[in-house]
């Protein structure tokens, strides 16, 4: 069955036929998931959470209210056909985010696993996201952006398309990323410059409460 028997799925959320729900998954009030969606084990979406056309997440991932997965890119160069956003397991992304599909036909946005995405920000088409990032409220990664594993985004970062940034990289509040960040530094001010090492970055733990 596309809705697997042990899921919950309040009474006013509307998923499609087609959707693949997982077991223990739970979909709350007024969220909607549209066809060619797959859902894994143990996912939960709290109210008002929006999955579009093809989206797929693994395991344990957790959606807060007013996300929005999937959405078409903000591309001019966008025609419609059919891409992706693949997510992995354990993210947790919170309220009033979006992330968009990739922008040429059968390409994927994606994000790997056990990411800790904050609010008001969003994933531009054809990213690439590692795993056990943290980015903060408001930051804006614009398309085409590679960010590896155990990076921390301040709040208010923004990240030019194209641009990548290695691992365990920690950006300062409010700076603007318009180049490749090499790993393992510290960097701030208004355009992004590395001002000392990162490479003792704390687990992933200290920054959740």
């Amino acid at each position: 069955m596309p809705i697997d028997p042990s899921a919950a799925v309040a009474p006013t959320a509307r998923v499609h036929p087609d959707a693949v729900i997982g077991a223990q998954a739970v979909i709350g009030d007024f969220c909607i998931v549209e066809q060619d969606v797959s859902v894994g084990n143990f996912c939960r979406f709290e109210p008002y959470v929006y999955i579009k056309r093809w989206t797929t997440m693994r395991d344990r991932n957790e959606i807060s209210a007013g996300t929005i997965l999937g959405t078409d890119p903000l591309d001019k160069g966008f025609t419609g056909e059919r891409s992706y956003l693949r997510l992995g397991n354990g993210n947790k992304i919170r309220e009033h985010y979006t992330i968009s599909r990739g922008t040429a036909p059968e390409s994927t946005t994606e994000i790997a696993d056990e990411n800790y995405i904050m609010t008001s920000g969003h994933i531009a088409h054809d990213c690439r996201v590692g795993n056990d990032n943290v980015i903060c409220s408001c930051a804006l990664v614009a398309g085409y952006v590679e960010i590896e594993d155990r990076v921390f985004i301040s709040g208010g970062v923004v990240i030019h398309q194209f641009s990548k940034i290695g691992r365990l990289v920690m950006v300062g509040g409010n700076s603007r990323v318009n180049m490749d960040l090499p790993p393992f530094f510290l960097y701030s001010d208004f355009n992004a410059t590395p001002i000392g090492w990162a490479c003792h970055f704390p687990a992933r733990s200290a920054f959740i409460s």
